[in-house]
């Protein structure tokens, strides 16, 4: 899950799109974390907790994170 998050970041800096790392909330800009799951049987997850972002930039928050996901796929199958 990190080396998809530091895809994920790594893209969103390049497009000049706002995202953070870490597990606080409620801040105005976008940010990612890897949660652990609690059950055994459940498998890791990407968390998000959106910012303040306006329409456009979340489209370009979306077609970021979209790449990354491919990128990492590819990468790791």
């Amino acid at each position: 899950m990190e080396a998809l998050i530091e895809l994920i970041i790594n893209s969103c800096r390049s497009a000049g799109v706002s995202i953070t790392k870490g597990v606080r909330f409620g801040f105005g800009v976008t940010r990612i974390s890897a949660a652990a799951a609690i059950a055994e049987s459940t498998d890791p997850f990407l968390r998000f907790s959106m910012g303040e972002e306006t329409s456009e930039q979340l489209e370009q928050l979306v077609a970021c994170v979209t790449q990354s996901i491919y990128i990492f796929l590819e990468t790791f199958e």
